[in-house]
């Protein structure tokens, strides 16, 4: 076959599918000039830029990977965030930074400007570093922050934000858009502090609450935190009970939760007299040095504390003997047996 057939034969192919192809049906009964088509496109377009604006107003999903919250004062706090914003369609887009408030479960407790966004079919990052957030409603924080050390799940929602977007692909300018988005994150769910390891010191602090036989106790817990979120309160008290709410030591140290794993060190002093038991040993918070309206959130902590044992062999009590740690390997120590043979 020539190549003026098989070109005039692929010409004829297209022309059929165009002639069925909605835009072909919208340009035959219409004006088919040149403004014409224009107008159709721009209408085209213009369907489209409102398309993607109701995606990422309605459709649009907000994952939250890390929400630090330190620096805490009695009317601010410093926020660093990371974010990614995903299902937004398939068309690339500008927006310019917008304030939003931050509500949690009693109400909206302070609000953050987020930045200028490049919305990506692949995902638009988010990322805030140490913006400056007054609080206008410590009540409501306290909730949100109790709420999430103690709870499995927590939701945090961005309410009322009003930004302006535009749209090069689409040739479109700023045009305004309302965002309103539900984060749901997993919460600390009073999460076990694992004595990691214990030791006597030598100059133990005074401290008129605990009586009875005195040594000086330093401890590094081991804490799990499968929330998204960070939280530094500064110096805290802490005191660790045993099952009839006997006092066995007072400690104090640097609280600064971490995501994933992170350790507290915590210093003070022990009584020798009280017996604790595994598995029923309680950590329960006393203060923080830090803003007032955090003390609230320092007392409601009361955790279970694991591996006591090791605090009891520092400081030369009698302790059950831990069951041994399970191998991270598998080993097989029995016989394979396959078609009536050992092998």
């Amino acid at each position: 076959m020539s190549y003026f057939k098989q070109t005039t034969r692929m010409a004829k192919r297209l022309g059929d599918w165009l002639r069925d192809r909605t835009i072909f049906k919208k340009l035959v009964p219409g004006d088919q000039s040149f403004l014409g088509i224009l107008c159709q496109n721009d209408e085209e377009m213009e369907t489209a830029f409102q398309d993607l604006i109701g995606r990422i107003q309605f459709e649009s999903k907000l994952k939250i990977t890390k929400l630090r919250i330190g620096l805490v004062l009695e009317h601010s706090f410093h926020l660093s965030l990371e974010a990614r914003l995903t299902d937004t369609g398939t068309i690339k887009a500008k927006m310019c930074p917008m304030t939003i408030d931050m509500w949690g479960p009693s109400g909206p407790f302070g609000e953050m400007t987020l930045p200028e966004l490049k919305v990506h079919p692949n995902g638009t990052p988010i990322t805030i570093d140490y913006q400056l957030v007054e609080i206008i409603n410590w009540n409501a924080l306290q909730v949100f922050l109790e709420h999430l050390l103690h709870d499995e799940k927590v939701n945090l929602d961005l309410i009322d934000g009003v930004a302006e977007i535009k749209s090069k692909p689409l040739k479109k300018g700023y045009r305004p858009i309302y965002f309103t988005r539900g984060v749901a994150m997993n919460g600390m769910h009073d999460a076990a502090f694992a004595v990691k390891k214990a030791e006597i010191t030598a100059n133990p602090p005074t401290c008129d609450d605990v009586k009875g036989d005195r040594a000086g106790l330093k401890v590094r817990f081991r804490v799990k935190n499968p929330s998204p979120v960070e939280l530094s309160f500064g110096w805290c008290a802490f005191e660790i009970r045993n099952e009839e709410g006997e006092l066995f030591a007072q400690l104090k140290g640097m609280l600064d939760i971490k995501i994933k794993y992170y350790d507290v060190q915590l210093c003070g002093i022990a009584n020798k007299d009280v017996k604790l038991v595994k598995g029923k040993t309680r950590l329960i918070g006393l203060r923080c040095s830090g803003a007032g309206w955090c003390d609230g959130i320092i007392k409601s902590i009361n955790v279970p504390v694991t591996d006591v044992w090791k605090m009891l062999k520092a400081l030369g009590m009698d302790y059950d003997t831990p069951d041994p740690p399970s191998p991270d390997y598998f080993r097989w120590n029995g016989r394979w047996f396959k078609k009536g043979t050992w092998i």
